[in-house]
């Protein structure tokens, strides 16, 4: 008869799981986070914002290679950052893919070998790779911490795409869940608005 006590001792004991937040709005504080990139580099969504000039823009775009639907936003991310009328704006692309990596041998090293293989896959998506670099980053989300934050994981199910333009000040201003074949020209638009607004043109 002790064992009952017991049991609900040991589920009292067990760490909560991690809260899952609701979705950021338009209007409101993108998440902040902080990763590494392709070249192991860390990447910081508030310090990426805040130095953005010209009335620049970040774009994240969350995708896995599982999710067939986020083939549209991947191309146009890489479109528009070869675009010079886009020069100033970030794109982000981040994996919410999950290796089977410990822990602890989730060093830089590693993490630059998940992402290189992860570059492979968005050549197979239709991207061209050898130009993935420099105003386009590759993020692993490790754990699904940033999805969580994002609120497009709940700790079973992951809502991808998810397409989110932030300005300088981290705030939201646009933010997409599907994606179809005008999406470039959806994200174009966006971003103009987002770049004459913030650069003072309108």
């Amino acid at each position: 008869m002790r064992l009952l006590p017991l049991l609900a001792m040991l589920v009292f004991l067990l760490p909560p799981a991690p809260a899952t937040a609701s979705a950021p709005k338009t209007g409101q504080k993108a998440p902040q986070f902080a990763a590494m990139d392709q070249h192991a580099t860390p990447f910081n969504l508030k310090k990426s914002a805040s130095s953005l000039k010209n009335g620049g823009a970040v774009v994240l775009l969350f995708w896995s290679t599982t999710c067939k639907s986020c083939k549209n936003g991947l191309k146009a991310a890489e479109e528009l950052a070869k675009d010079p009328a886009m020069e100033h704006n970030r794109f982000v692309l981040v994996t919410c893919d999950q290796p089977d990596i410990p822990k602890e041998q989730r060093n830089s090293q590693v993490i630059r070998s998940f992402l290189s293989a992860s570059i492979q896959t968005l050549v197979s998506f239709g991207l061209s790779g050898v130009k993935i670099g420099g105003k386009l980053k590759v993020l692993w989300d490790v754990d699904l911490q940033i999805a969580r934050k994002y609120g497009i994981f709940d700790g079973n199910e992951l809502k991808l795409p998810l397409v989110v333009v932030v300005d300088r000040g981290r705030f939201v201003r646009a933010i997409w869940t599907e994606e179809d074949s005008t999406f470039k020209r959806v994200l174009t638009d966006a971003l103009k608005t987002v770049n004459a607004r913030e650069s003072g043109g309108q």
